[in-house]
């Protein structure tokens, strides 16, 4: 399942925040999303998951337009994980995770394909033993591993997700990234805003750089143009012998 994007544009409060952006996401990529903080990049995916509207141009799954299809249309195309995730009830972690069913019934009464699909996402990222717990008992590492279930829980052919990684411990990170790559070898669509680009160049098949905006690198993560990094984050890359980005050092001059 394909998502395109054509000549979008987003301002909000009279500020421009996207312009003019392109963009294809086939099967099988797992896109890395980076840029500095204020880029863009959330709103670049809340567009992606059709909760934001554009001034502008066109955002299409399968050439459909994201915003004529209804929200349970939309929910079996494409899970979004937002960067905010707050719980204003207190249930319990598998709960939680349950809402990722809503489209296919009522998460308060799952059938035996929803518990599966619940168990298969808490065994994923790692969170099984905490699926009897309290939401608001949990760390934000836990709580963060428990939303990312609750996305995976929806089994979409698309993954759409806002820094999936950013209160998670090295090892977990290492294995949601690992997680996420999996997804895209096995045919889904993955795209995630991310800070960590060593990890970003480890495991994504793709880099998209948003800066002001706009799409100004975009290139398999292995070939990512140094100056491109350098330009955008002020930051020079240390790579081994594959290309992988393996550290930063302040920018060279």
């Amino acid at each position: 399942m394909t998502i395109n994007m054509h000549s979008f544009c987003v301002s909000l409060g009279g500020t421009e925040i996207l312009r003019n952006v392109y963009l294809n996401i086939s099967p099988g990529e797992f896109i890395g999303l980076v840029g500095p903080n204020g880029a863009g990049k959330s709103t670049l995916l809340r567009a992606l998951a059709g909760l934001q509207s554009g001034d502008a141009g066109q955002c299409t799954v399968n050439e459909q337009n994201i915003s004529e299809l209804s929200p349970i249309e939309r929910a079996k195309k494409l899970a979004y994980l937002p960067q905010s995730r707050p719980v204003y009830w207190s249930m319990i972690a598998r709960d939680v995770v349950a809402l990722g069913r809503f489209a296919y019934g009522s998460p308060l009464q799952i059938d035996a394909r929803d518990a599966k699909a619940v168990d298969n996402a808490l065994m994923a990222t790692g969170a099984t033993h905490l699926k009897a717990r309290p939401v608001g008992e949990l760390s934000g590492g836990e709580r963060a591993r428990i939303h990312l279930a609750r996305t995976l829980a929806a089994e979409t052919p698309i993954i759409i997700a806002d820094e999936p990684i950013a209160a998670l411990d090295p090892a977990h990170q290492l294995s949601v990234m690992q997680m996420l790559r999996d997804k895209a070898n096995n045919g889904s669509s993955v795209i995630a805003a991310l800070h960590e680009l060593p990890l970003a160049s480890r495991f994504c098949t793709r880099i998209i750089v948003l800066d002001q905006g706009r799409i100004v690198g975009d290139a398999d993560a292995k070939i990512l143009p140094t100056e491109v990094i350098e330009c955008t984050f002020g930051v020079t890359p240390m790579r081994d012998q594959s290309g992988i980005i393996n550290g930063l050092l302040p920018k060279i001059t």
